[in-house]
């Protein structure tokens, strides 16, 4: 399931449609839309409609009873008032990632260098070795 998007209208039809009945079909189970009259028919509509990725009359007077419970008007279509009322109901239930999460993050193209230099593994001598200009005296010389 994802956030449902809009606008989704009568007769639009494919993948959207389809995911906003599958939310339809969660809100309904979840009691969050009370199909009192008629609920046989209008989910046998809307399972109907569901297999053919169909926004047809059963999504339309389901939509349309979400709204009115949610004091939402855009009667027999999705806008985004009544998309945020829904996402925010499948957040809640923890359905869709909440708007801060990023389940896939993405990549930095310009990963910051690490400052600390890598050690060599196989380290070797200075073919031509530099004496120091500031020698550390020896604390036990030898006579």
């Amino acid at each position: 399931m994802r956030k449902v998007i809009f606008p989704i209208k009568q007769r639009d039809t494919g993948e959207e449609v389809a995911n906003l009945q599958a939310v339809l079909k969660e809100l309904i189970a979840r009691e969050a839309i009370s199909l009192d009259r008629d609920a046989a028919s209008l989910k046998r509509g809307l399972a109907s409609e569901r297999r053919s990725k169909t926004y047809g009359d059963a999504t339309a007077k389901i939509v349309s009873i979400f709204q009115e419970k949610h004091r939402i008007i855009a009667r027999n279509r999705v806008n985004e008032v009544t998309a945020a009322a829904m996402n925010k109901l499948l957040e809640e239930w923890g359905l869709i990632p909440e708007p801060n999460d990023n389940p896939h993050p993405t990549p930095n193209p310009h990963p910051t260098p690490d400052p600390r230099p890598t050690p060599d593994p196989h380290p070797r001598p200075d073919p031509h070795p530099r004496p120091d200009p500031h020698p550390t005296p020896d604390p036990h010389p030898t006579p």
